[in-house]
């Protein structure tokens, strides 16, 4: 109690409220100087004020993956603690009395409100909201390039696309575009691509391909990677077994590859490689004397030759990326993703022995007329095939027998006509054919051997002949060597060219009109030199 100023007898009473008060009784005391008092009470109550509060209330908007933020300020009586919270979204302290609310756009977020709310012990709040909205963010994916070993099979893996979001999207792959479309398949959860068609990837033709990927987060939003997949070029080994007709070490355009050479793959030690079957990698030459080893790996290989009978052996000639010549028959390289061609085994044409060839008289007796009766239609299809100029359409449809038939009938009993040249060298030319196919083990098997034939894998169509003076019969110089089969061949390339005759010509009917003139019985009577000598220098 304070006394009023001026002794009147009146007194003031105050009460300095620092927080609040339940309903409390306040009993005011008078006592004089004789110890005389009187009392008078009422009751005090100080009611609680909630705490003061402000914050920006305006509209916040921001991108997943990007933090939003607002001050605040709230206060209160002295004896008063004051609290903030907020229905969404993170409240500190800034250590000067003030609050920061944040909030981190982990995803998108459609617009809501967010409320803070000061609080102090005694249960009074303000409160204050604004609305909150984030925005969606399309992914990034990455371009990338990948390297894929060429003729790789399905399912082999080429390489992971990359992408992100700024949110806690989760991200779907698709390929979507691109040259390799079809030939790469991805998986959508991981992006992980992987060969889908081995049959689409060949380096010669497509040494590389380009994919449009596009991610999709699980909003719809997309962004597309660029990705290009090159092909690493497995190296592949060509070359040819040939007969060195000239022997100038060449294999020259005329000269005459041997087909069914077996060629084995071995490694820089000498050891045969292995297939995936564990069988040893060999190549079979085919298609005049050509060869392929193929999808090779990198790294040092032999290439070696089993010496084929029948022919005498030549020398070995590396190609266009060197190498050694390690032994006989044997030549060594290096691949990396170049390919190798050009790798050429020479061989060396025999002179025609006895046990060659037969004579004419032969291919029409019983004995002959059996063996040609054993060849069949494939031999049929051998002579059409290589010699079509010459027998037209005479064989199609024939069987053995059908051959043996012609031999005797249309060539054998031919008789002389004017101008005509030999009579018989039509049945000459066609003794050496089928002396050349009989004595091939790889064409006739050894069903000529019964006939006293010297049978081997080549037979006699890499024997070597000097034409002498006949040079003009097989469009050569005179006294150039060249194999049976390469006379053959010359021979059929200079009768019939302009297919006049349907079925068999005559050989060196040059113009194809069914009548042999001077100039081409010339011809036919050098031929018939060259072709009779075979016959009977290798008769049986």
């Amino acid at each position: 109690m304070i006394q009023d100023t001026g002794n009147s007898g009146e007194w003031n009473w105050s009460y300095d409220a620092t927080d609040d008060l339940p309903t409390t009784l306040v009993t005011i005391t008078a006592t004089d100087i004789l110890g005389a008092t009187a009392t008078q009470t009422f009751q005090l109550t100080v009611n609680n004020v909630a705490p003061a509060l402000t914050i920006d209330t305006t509209a916040v908007v921001i991108n997943e993956g990007t933090t939003a933020s607002k001050s605040i300020s709230a206060s209160d009586v002295p004896a008063d603690t004051v609290s903030v919270t907020a229905t969404l979204g993170t409240i500190t302290a800034d250590g000067d009395g003030g609050w920061n609310w944040s909030y981190f756009g982990d995803d998108d977020l459609d617009t809501t409100p967010v409320t803070i709310t000061a609080s102090d012990e005694d249960g009074g709040t303000t409160t204050a909201s604004f609305n909150l909205t984030v925005n969606n963010v399309a992914p990034t994916a990455n371009d990338a390039s990948f390297d894929v070993v060429d003729n790789s099979v399905s399912g082999t893996a080429v390489g992971s696309v990359t992408a992100s979001d700024p949110g806690a999207d989760t991200l779907t792959f698709n390929i979507t575009g691109g040259t390799g479309a079809t030939a790469f398949a991805i998986d959508a959860d991981s992006g992980a691509i992987t060969v889908a068609d081995e049959t689409q990837r060949d380096f010669e033709t497509t040494p590389s391909f380009t994919l449009e990927v596009t991610v999709t987060d699980d909003d719809g939003a997309t962004d597309v990677a660029n990705v290009t997949i090159n092909l690493i070029n497995q190296a592949s080994i060509t070359g040819t077994v040939f007969v060195d007709a000239n022997q100038n070490g060449l294999y020259d355009a005329n000269e005459m590859g041997i087909d069914d050479v077996i060629l084995e793959l071995l490694d820089e030690m000498g050891t045969a490689i292995l297939d995936e079957l564990g069988m040893p990698v060999t190549a079979t030459t085919g298609d005049g004397g050509f060869y392929l080893f193929e999808d090779l790996d990198p790294g040092t290989y032999r290439v070696h030759e089993q010496q084929p009978t029948g022919v005498d052996d030549g020398a070995e000639h590396l190609g266009s990326l060197g190498g050694l010549i390690v032994s006989n028959d044997t030549m060594q390289l290096t691949l990396d993703q170049t390919d190798a061609s050009d790798y050429v085994f020479a061989e060396i044409g025999q002179q025609v022995s006895g046990g060659d060839t037969a004579t004419i008289g032969f291919w029409q007796n019983k004995h002959g007329q059996k063996l040609i009766a054993q060849g069949g239609t494939a031999l049929a299809q051998w002579l059409t095939t290589n010699f079509g100029n010459v027998f037209g359409n005479a064989f199609d449809g024939a069987s053995g027998a059908d051959v043996a038939n012609f031999y005797k009938d249309q060539l054998f009993k031919q008789k002389a006509k004017k101008s005509a040249g030999s009579a018989k060298v039509d049945a000459q030319f066609m003794a050496v054919a089928l002396a050349t196919y009989f004595t091939n083990v790889n064409l006739a098997g050894n069903s000529a051997a019964d006939f006293g034939f010297s049978v081997t894998a080549t037979g006699i169509g890499t024997k070597i002949v000097n034409v002498g003076t006949s040079g003009a019969a097989f469009d050569v110089a005179d006294n150039t060597d060249l194999t049976i089969m390469q006379l053959l061949l010359a021979t059929n390339s200079l009768t019939d060219t302009p297919d006049g005759v349907a079925g068999f010509a005559s050989i060196y009917d040059t113009n194809g009109d069914g009548i042999i003139d001077a100039s081409e019985a010339s011809l036919r009577s050098l031929a018939n030199d060259i072709y009779s000598l075979i016959n009977e220098q290798g008769d049986l």
